[in-house]
């Protein structure tokens, strides 16, 4: 199994989930705006506005 890592930005604040996700539930957090990629982040990890 992989471990799974979504992000939301929320209020000034990134939220994580991260575990084993099945891809029903990856599905639905999907479907509530949580995205992959980490917000505001490039590919790089530097934070850009």
């Amino acid at each position: 199994m992989i471990i799974e890592t979504l992000y939301k930005h929320r209020e000034g604040q990134t939220l994580v989930v991260a575990g084993h996700l099945s891809k029903y539930e990856i599905k639905a957090l999907i479907n509530k705006g949580w995205r992959f990629e980490e917000p505001k982040v490039n590919k790089h990890g530097i934070k850009v506005s």
